[in-house]
């Protein structure tokens, strides 16, 4: 999740984890293991989704999941809980490596800027 032109991360980096919150949605179907159809992965995910932007009002949701490339059937399971006006961008990523090197690199930017601050 972005807010405010920020990437949240969390304690322990577990922000957005989605599949933390399969066993509270729907703890009579969990067997040990997910072995879903993939409709129902998307209704699993459009859940969370929904319950993340009631809370945190997100700039936009970045989302890694080969289950899950179609956002707009992503979008559609968000809607049936949240506005589409309130709906922020969807954003599949195929590659979470790009946003890793640019987190990173932004990271370390403001660790220097924080060495800078108090060396002056």
């Amino acid at each position: 999740m972005v807010i405010d032109g920020i990437p949240v991360v969390g304690a322990n980096g577990i922000a957005g984890e989605i599949n933390f919150m399969f066993p509270l949605l729907k703890p009579q179907e969990i067997t040990g293991t997910y072995s879903w159809m993939p409709h129902e992965i998307g209704d699993m995910i459009g859940r969370n989704l929904a319950m993340n932007i009631a809370i945190f009002n997100p700039d936009a949701i970045l989302l890694r999941s080969d289950l899950t490339p179609q956002m707009p059937l992503i979008r559609q399971e968000i809607e049936k809980w949240i506005d589409p006006e309130y709906i922020p961008d969807l954003i599949h990523v195929r590659d979470v490596s790009e946003y890793s090197y640019i987190g990173t690199m932004l990271m370390g930017l403001d660790r220097l800027k924080e060495k800078r601050d108090k060396a002056e």
